[in-house]
């Protein structure tokens, strides 16, 4: 039977309210429990062992009351034990001499649950007085483990020592693809480690799809796991689907940039001057330099912003300059070619372009220098070894850049070899027609010829008659003849003894005779062949049949200059033009009527030397020292040339008697002074002043 006091001061300890005074103290009574296993399993049975220690010897048994938190004792819990009060609680029956007793406790709790044990010493007397319960009671805690299949949430609250998938588990299951749990995937009841079933998602990687016994990779870009058609983000149009290990991946084509799924930023081209690199799909600055080759030179790459193509420059090396292609490669200038070179210009420099640059030459040996910035003429006609080459008969003309051997006048040849010119036989001489040309080394002579007379270039006919050497006797006539001897004509009334032949040559008898340069059968003048049988300026006799009539014709204006011709400039002979050759081939002369160079007027016909103010004969303008008085002159005493008066001598210095100052005689360049009684000038000096004014005007002509 169960005592209600003794159970109440087992809970409630020795000061126990409900049994005031049922219990006397412990008297060294100790109590222990055990619990087999030493871990229970939550809802399996579990053996506790109670033990009491009675410590006082007057006292023949025991008790005990074993309080446990939670869970339920056995009904009974065991021999010589029941439940008390509740199924949590137990206690003995009767008190035991054994001290031990074996109860049967399940748990209803998972985790630590607490317990109270009290013990105590009984004197079986009948009564619960003098009975002595512990001291204090024992107070512990047992740990209750889950069994497999139970929830978990580590492997420590589990019996097995394994929370797998959140359950109990057998075992660890530690390989790959195995859960505890059909919520889990596993093929078994849970606790139990087994296997997934087919496409458990929890088994293998993202990419991986598990068959029931292996991970099988997922090809995404394939049939029905198409990823445009599994629900996946689809790729851009452009872009192609890749199959990755575990994944796929959409790849934009070269050149463009993106992720290349339809709901990212798909496949757009690189802006210029980016492209893709391998795998990347992102677009990253082309560095153009890596595969430029500038040669000579330093590559530049433009920035994106200012990018252009083929987005580089190429800062070529001194001498090279960057190609107008796309490649941009330095590339030689040709500083000769292009004017760039400092050389001396050509002939006397030469530059030679070299790769980088260029160099400068002189042209040797015509020049000469020594950087080819400084070239100047080689003299050669200063170097005995070139002057060695001339002919003996030649001179060395030096030129820029180049020298020759001029054979001397008079020799032919190239300068090195060098032959007389026969200038008789080629007609080269300047000999008169009525002269004999002779040739001489490098020259000619001339000689004229019997009956003639000068220096050869110019001969005239020897007049007998007027040198006396006619040899006429009385009664006789001389007539000269032209370059033969005179004739002796009787004069009228007188005959000549039968058989004198001294008749000869008759100039206008339609014979050109010797010492006729021609004879046209008249004697007129204006014809070509004159009265004289002379021919007429500007004019070219010939005989069709020797020594007959002769036919003449004008030859001026024909370009050539013939006998008695001074010039001929064809149909640039002119009447009307300064120093023209004029229209009769005579050169410009004063008193042409045409103000040639050196003259100050040209009167023509009307040039003076008498009339105040008149264009004198010496084509001058009246002048102080003419010998005229002119216009602003109160004398002249002439005796002066144009410009050579001294101030004056016409003005200021004549006498009131005769317009001269006798105490300033006055003093002219080339003429006497005016004689102090005003008489005439001397014979002597007038005549030299005519002389003067005759020479000028002859050189004139």
């Amino acid at each position: 039977m169960a005592w209600p006091g003794e159970a109440s001061a087992y809970e409630d300890g020795i000061n126990s309210t409900a049994c005031t005074g049922c219990h006397s103290g412990g008297g060294g009574t100790s109590a222990s429990v055990t619990f087999s296993p030493t871990n229970p399993v939550l809802g399996q049975a579990v053996t506790v062992t109670v033990r009491v220690q009675n410590g006082n010897a007057a006292y023949t048994a025991a008790g005990f009351n074993l309080q446990m938190a939670s869970g339920a004792f056995a009904d009974p819990p065991g021999p010589g034990a029941q439940r008390f009060g509740q199924p949590r609680e137990a206690t003995h029956t009767a008190p035991r001499a054994s001290r031990e007793w074996t109860l049967s406790w399940t748990p209803t709790q998972a985790g630590s649950v607490n317990y109270v044990l009290w013990g105590n010493a009984v004197n079986r007397d009948g009564t619960v007085g003098g009975d002595a319960p512990m001291g204090s009671a024992v107070s512990s805690s047992v740990f209750v483990r889950l069994p497999n299949g139970s929830a978990c949430a580590s492997s420590g609250a589990c019996a097995s020592g394994f929370c797998v998938d959140g359950v109990c588990c057998n075992s660890a299951c530690n390989e790959s693809c195995q859960a505890c749990s059909p919520a889990a995937g596993g093929s078994s009841p849970a606790g139990t480690c087994s296997p997934l079933v087919a496409d458990s998602p929890g088994c293998c990687m993202t990419g991986y799809r598990w068959t029931g016994s292996f991970c099988e990779e997922i090809d995404e870009c394939a049939g029905a796991n198409d990823c445009c058609t599994a629900g996946e983000p689809g790729c851009a149009a452009s872009a192609t689907c890749i199959n990755t290990s575990g994944a796929y991946a959409c790849d934009c084509p070269p050149g463009y940039g993106g992720d290349g799924f339809t709901s990212g930023s798909g496949c757009v081209p690189c802006p210029a001057g980016t492209t893709t690199v391998g795998d990347s799909q992102v677009c990253t600055n082309i560095d153009e330099c890596v595969t430029a080759s500038c040669g000579p030179g330093t590559c530049e790459e433009i920035p994106l912003g200012s990018w252009v193509a083929p987005g580089f420059v190429c800062n070529c090396d001194p001498g090279y300059e960057q190609a107008d292609t796309p490649s941009r490669t330095c590339v030689d200038i040709a500083e000769c070619a292009r004017g760039l070179d400092d050389c001396t210009p050509e002939p006397a420099g030469v530059c030679t372009n070299t790769i980088g640059g260029f160099e400068c030459t002189c042209n040797a040996p015509a020049f000469e220098g020594t950087t080819g910035r400084d070239c100047v003429d080689y003299d050669e006609c200063s170097d005995p070894t070139y002057l060695s080459r001339c002919s003996s008969v030649a001179r060395c003309e030096n030129g820029f850049g180049t020298w020759a051997c001029i054979c001397n006048d008079g020799f032919e040849g190239d300068g090195f070899d060098c032959a007389d010119i026969d200038e008789c036989t080629r007609g080269l001489d300047d000999c008169h027609e009525n002269a004999t040309c002779m040739n001489t080394l490098g020259a000619y002579t001339c000689e004229c010829n019997a009956g003639y007379e000068g220096t050869g270039v110019f001969c005239s006919d020897v007049n007998e008659c007027i040198a006396g050497t006619h040899g006429c006797g009385v009664n006789e006539v001389r007539i000269n003849q032209i370059g033969m001897p005179n004739r002796c004509e009787c004069e009228a009334g007188t005959s000549r003894a039968v058989g004198d032949d001294r008749y000869r040559v008759r100039c206008g008898d339609w014979l050109r005779g010797a010492g006729e340069p021609c004879d046209d059968g008249n004697l007129i003048d204006g014809d070509g062949c004159s009265a004289t049988c002379a021919i007429e300026r500007g004019w070219a006799c010939r005989e069709p049949v020797p020594n007959g009539t002769s036919t003449c014709e004008e030859t001026c204006g024909d370009g050539l200059i013939d006998t008695l011709e001074e010039c001929d400039d064809g149909p640039a002979n002119s009447d009307t033009e300064p120093d023209a050759c004029r229209t009769t081939c005579v050169r410009a002369f004063c008193g042409d009527g045409i103000v040639d160079m050196g003259e100050e007027c040209d009167g023509g016909g009307n040039d003076t030397d008498s009339v105040p103010d008149g264009c004198r004969s010496s084509c001058h303008f009246a002048y102080c020292g003419d010998g005229v008085v002119d216009t602003g002159e109160l004398c002249d005493p002439g005796g002066g040339v144009p410009g050579a008066a001294v101030a004056g001598t016409c003005t200021t210095r004549c006498a009131p008697d005769a317009g001269i100052d006798p105490n300033d005689p006055p003093a002219l360049t080339g003429g006497a002074g005016c004689a102090v009684t005003g008489a005439p000038m001397p014979a002597p000096a007038w005549l030299v002043l005519l002389a003067l004014l005759v020479v000028v005007r002859r050189l004139r002509r």
